[in-house]
């Protein structure tokens, strides 16, 4: 095998391997050890809000994100979970308001993309000083890094994803 073929499996192992792996097992981690956990693994009718708000709009890439939000609302809701989503379309003020609509509507666990890290620090540390726990998505490297207030990080590089995408 020439190095390039090698690098090449090496690069699928990693995208695949770590999101499929990883990236399951590290979020499976969080949630089991939260205090949602319990509602989920139980399957009894315990009350669970989760918000689900992006930067992003319901276009090609954000609409097979939303098909995935919206399966599992549906597979969740007989244990008692709700989910409402906000795609804010790139208006860093709208996905803020609806980081704060979360936080003032109960949420548990809050889900959002990070466009903006210093725009969505004091919203998210608020979230997280209430005991909300925040699930960071599709933000890249580094944007999500900034803020402390994450229990998990659902993404990979640029690096990685234009190579898949190319």
């Amino acid at each position: 095998m020439d190095k390039d073929l090698i690098e090449e499996e090496l690069t699928q192992l990693s995208r695949r391997g770590l999101f499929l792996k990883g990236g399951a097992a590290a979020a499976g981690l969080t949630v089991l050890g939260s205090p949602a956990a319990a509602a989920f693994a139980a399957g009894t009718a315990t009350k669970i809000k989760v918000a689900v708000v992006t930067h992003g709009d319901t276009g090609s890439f954000w609409s097979v994100f939303k098909k995935g939000v919206d399966q599992a609302a549906r597979d969740f809701k007989a244990r008692g979970v709700s989910v409402t989503q906000v795609y804010a379309n790139n208006n860093v003020a709208k996905q803020v308001a609806g980081i704060n609509a979360a936080i003032a509507g109960g949420a548990k666990v809050i889900a959002t993309s990070v466009p903006d890290a210093s725009a969505l620090k004091d919203p998210l540390s608020k979230a997280a000083s209430k005991g909300i726990e925040i699930i960071t998505v599709n933000s890249g490297l580094g944007a999500f890094d900034s803020l402390s207030t994450y229990e998990v990080h659902v993404g990979q590089t640029e690096d990685v994803a234009g190579k898949g995408a190319g």
